[in-house]
């Protein structure tokens, strides 16, 4: 499947492909540049709800960043 890149840089995901990953509006993508490839990562749609299980209170802080960059590190570790 091919898609073109808008002026926006915004690029529309085929919607046979939502469907079989159960991405819905307000999905959220991890964009990753692997061996010379862009790869997107849907997240977890209750990724939120493990936050307080993942993280120690001082990562807590830090956010969404904190999330996204423990999900790198466990992909380097593949």
């Amino acid at each position: 499947m091919k898609t073109l890149l808008s002026a926006k840089r915004q690029i529309s995901i085929p919607k046979a492909l939502c469907e079989e990953l159960e991405m819905a509006p307000g999905s959220h993508v991890e964009w990753e540049i692997r061996d010379g490839l862009l790869i997107g990562t849907p997240l977890p749609k209750d990724a939120w709800k493990n936050l307080p299980k993942m993280f120690t209170r001082e990562e807590a802080k830090r956010g969404w960043n904190a999330f996204l960059e423990m999900r790198r590190e466990e992909r380097a570790r593949e």
